[in-house]
Parts: C-alpha cells; sequence; structure tokens
C-alpha cells in the first residue's frame, strides 16, 4: 500500500473506502467479462459479493460512530431509546445494547435504533441551531464588550496623562 493510500485511511477512512469500492467494482466487472461458464460468474460473484460486504460494513460502522457523536452533540443518549429486541439465538446480536456484530466483526448500530437516533437528530436539529446562534451572539457581544472597555480605558489614560 503506497504511503498516500496509508495517509488517506488514517486521516479520511470514508474516502479511503470509496476508492477501494471503485477499484473492486472495476475488477468485479473485468472478472464478470473474463468468467466463460456460469460456474466461473457464480464463483465472481460470490467472492465480490463478500468483498463488497466488507467494505460496506467498515463503511457502516464509520458512519453509526458519526452519527452517534453528533447524537452527544445535541444532547440525545442512546439511553433514551428502548433496546431493540434480543434474540439469544442470533449470533451477532449483544445483549441489552442497541448495538450488533457484523459479519466480520464490526459493531453497528441496530437499524430500529439508527432510525429512532436519525429522527430525533432531525427533531432536534432546529433547537439546536437555535442555540449555537444564541452562542455565537453572545460571543460576538462579549468580544465587542471587551474591545469597547479597552477602548473607554485607552481614553482615559490620554486624558489623565495630558
Amino acid at each position: 500500500m503506497s504511503y498516500l493510500l496509508q495517509l488517506l485511511r488514517w486521516l479520511f477512512p470514508k474516502t479511503y473506502i470509496r476508492i477501494n469500492v471503485a477499484n473492486l467494482k472495476r475488477k468485479h466487472r473485468k472478472s464478470l467479462k473474463a468468467a466463460k461458464t456460469s460456474q466461473e460468474r457464480q464463483d465472481v460473484e460470490g467472492f465480490f459479493y463478500h468483498e463488497f460486504l466488507e467494505w460496506d460494513e467498515w463503511m457502516s460502522s464509520i458512519e453509526d460512530a458519526e452519527l452517534v457523536e453528533k447524537a452527544k452533540k445535541r444532547d440525545i443518549s442512546l439511553d433514551d431509546f428502548s433496546l431493540p429486541p434480543y434474540d439469544k439465538d442470533d449470533l451477532y446480536a449483544i445483549k441489552n445494547s442497541h448495538y450488533y456484530y457484523g459479519a466480520f466483526g464490526s459493531r453497528l448500530l441496530d437499524p430500529n435504533t439508527r432510525k429512532a437516533v436519525s429522527k430525533a437528530i432531525r427533531d432536534r436539529a432546529p433547537s439546536y441551531r437555535k442555540e449555537r446562534r444564541e452562542d455565537k451572539k453572545l460571543v460576538v457581544n462579549v468580544i465587542v464588550s471587551l474591545a469597547s472597555l479597552i477602548g473607554t480605558i485607552t481614553g482615559l489614560v490620554a486624558v489623565i496623562t495630558h
């Protein structure tokens, strides 16, 4: 792997995944064209299905982490949502958790929890934007007040010294 790809993987993993999926799609098309029998095509499809699944799972785990982080910024906790039903026969399920394990070991949000968190973020967005505007306005007012205070002090010092 080139140093540029290693750096890309570290700094921008989603872009790295997209590049590799695009490369994989090109390889998939070439392999399908090269396959002569239906058995060879099935083998190619099976191989690439698992490759695509692995990249998709990695992308989903990154997006789930981003979604949870976005929810935390908006004061939304996963504890606010009911736990998905636990099926003890499901090998990938995690008991008392909003997560499950993917086929390649990634920790993924349960689809119902993902929908609920996304909806809560959308519902909270207007009030969150209003809070952010108020915070920015407060910072600007503090800076203006400090600047005027410094100007006043400078003026007083100039009057006193003359």
